[in-house]
């Protein structure tokens, strides 16, 4: 079957690449934000995958901890074409240290974990790196159609960590916004005995 002729947006294409030709093209780094605070009924795993989705190794988790599928959690889908690290968290109250070495293999590698006091939920991540390699990249031979193109790929990487800036200040002024109002109910219910407090938080 043909794929019928789409229009570009920005002109087509001066380039052509092969991506993702084998795991290692595509690699992604997770990043909580936190680390594991060492004590509770949480295991935080982390775990270095190649060519395995993030539900299949949760389960193998869960088998090898003998907890139910649901008792294993993660912050955010991966890849399955690629070669990924990220945490899983695994509910475990009242059990002792599971075995876990069941899990490892030639595709799955345990690299460290720890217990922790809260369940890993998704979204519980401050963001991923990636790293991309290109196969088989057309050569561009004019100097001024390089430079052009180099240009592009610094607007891009700029644009991204501007958007990157302004999702963490989203969630910081959330987080403001969310503790004012927490703030202003209790001493509402409190009859007005934070004092300074809520006027505090607001500005």
């Amino acid at each position: 079957m043909s794929l019928p002729e789409w229009s570009y947006l920005h002109g087509k294409p001066q380039q052509s690449a092969r991506f993702k030709q084998q795991p290692e093209d595509f690699v992604v780094i997770e990043d909580m934000g936190f680390e594991p605070d060492g004590a509770g009924e949480h295991i935080l795993v982390y775990v270095r995958k190649r060519g395995e989705n993030t539900a299949w190794v949760a389960g193998l988790l869960a088998k090898a901890a003998g907890v139910q599928r649901s008792a294993v959690t993660w912050g955010g889908l991966k890849d399955r074409n690629a070669v990924t690290e990220q945490w899983f968290g695994i509910h475990v109250p009242g059990k002792d240290e599971p075995d876990l070495s069941s899990v490892e293999s030639d595709s799955i590698q345990i690299l460290k974990r720890s217990r922790h006091s809260r369940k890993l939920r998704t979204g519980t991540l401050k963001g991923n790196s990636f790293t991309i390699l290109l196969r088989e990249l057309a050569q561009v031979e004019d100097d001024a159609e390089r430079a052009l193109y180099e240009r592009r790929i610094a607007l891009q990487r700029r644009r991204s960590l501007n958007i990157l800036r302004a999702g963490q200040l989203l969630y910081v002024a959330i987080s403001c916004f969310v503790g004012t109002s927490l703030a202003v109910s209790i001493d509402t219910f409190s009859g007005h005995r934070l004092g300074s407090t809520p006027i505090w938080l607001a500005s």
